[in-house]
């Protein structure tokens, strides 16, 4: 049923003509205080046994064109003079408490309506720029959506695709982490690919970062608990590295304490076993004599094993010092 339109000030007035049951348009004496707007209803021959409710749907000056035999009225013919009034009917009122009770198909929505504060689920909604306060978001969230404020993640976030955050500097931070209490980040990766880390009462003291062309760099102490390999460079994994491997080649430092005029003995072990036992070299790396000093040093090498050889050096005077030397197999 169309909706109807209504006024307060509409003037009783008659038939200008008699009306057959089959016209579609009505001529009346005057259009007084009529709706402005179309539909709207009359009753013709109001009052009487053949009253007729006609939707009048357009209007040229005081002829009206209608639509007979309204909401369950019968078409009916009707004399020059009858009555005519603008009338509130027992459809519109119907219509009305339709429209109240309706929870689906309301101005022209297909579905539930939306309540704002009834507890629904929404489903094939599109929303567009939305600010949602205190919501718990569950379900697949696709295209670009843009968070402005802190996100909390209670359930652990998967995520099958690309990561990526964009900051306004290079030193800002882009992905941290850190422990209930802690007032600074315990891990952190800058938007320039610098990681640090910090003990979390304190800003971050030791780095790793690309220094330039396939170079990596730590601004501190790398200390290796076990075997590190870097291409064919391998360390022992001791706290003060004493020697390296490069495939048959390995090469170390001895630290050795002298005693004045005579031989003492170190034995070094190979950081990893040669095949074969190796040709060994040394040389003094620190506390050598100086030019024209009458200070002795000797060498020599001994028990060469695949796992080890024995270091002997003489000096005439007492001093700690660094022998270096060189297995090659």
């Amino acid at each position: 049923m169309p909706q109807a339109y209504y006024s307060n000030t509409a003037v009783q007035t008659t038939l200008a003509s008699s009306v057959s049951s089959g016209a579609t348009s009505v001529a009346v004496a005057s259009v007084a205080g009529f709706p402005p707007a179309f539909p709207y209803t009359l009753a013709l021959d109001y009052g009487a046994a053949t009253e007729e409710l006609v939707s009048v749907t357009a209007a040229a000056g005081t002829t009206l064109t209608v639509t007979r035999g309204f909401s369950g009225t019968s078409a009916q013919s009707h004399s020059l003079g009858a009555v005519v009034r603008h009338v509130f009917h027992a459809g519109d009122a119907a219509a009305f408490r339709t429209h109240e009770d309706a929870t689906t198909s309301v101005h022209g929505v297909t579905g539930a309506l939306v309540g704002t504060s009834s507890t629904q689920t929404l489903a094939n909604k599109t929303l567009t720029s939305p600010t949602i306060n205190g919501a718990a978001l569950t379900g697949t969230l696709t295209g670009t959506p843009t968070f402005s404020g802190a996100v909390s993640f209670t359930g652990q976030p998967n995520m099958n695709n690309l990561l990526r955050g964009t900051r306004a500097t290079a030193a800002d931070s882009m992905f941290e982490s850190r422990v209930t209490g802690d007032a600074n980040a315990r891990w952190y990766v800058r938007a320039d690919g610098q990681q640090w880390w910090g003990p979390g009462g304190a800003v971050g003291d030791t780095s790793l970062y690309r220094s330039g062309y396939q170079a990596l760099t730590t601004n501190g102490s790398l200390v290796v608990a076990s075997t590190l390999k870097a291409g064919n460079i391998i360390t022992d994994g001791s706290a003060v590295v004493e020697s390296l491997s490069a495939g048959n080649i390995q090469s170390g430092l001895a630290s050795v304490t002298t005693t004045a005029g005579a031989w003492v003995t170190r034995s070094v072990t190979f950081p990893m076993t040669f095949f074969a036992a190796p040709v060994v070299a040394v040389t003094g790396n620190t506390a050598m004599p100086a030019t024209g000093s009458t200070t002795t040093l000797m060498y020599a090498v001994t028990s060469v094993t695949t796992n080890s050889f024995t270091l002997a050096v003489f000096r005439s005077t007492a001093i700690t010092m660094n022998i270096g030397w060189i297995a090659i197999a």
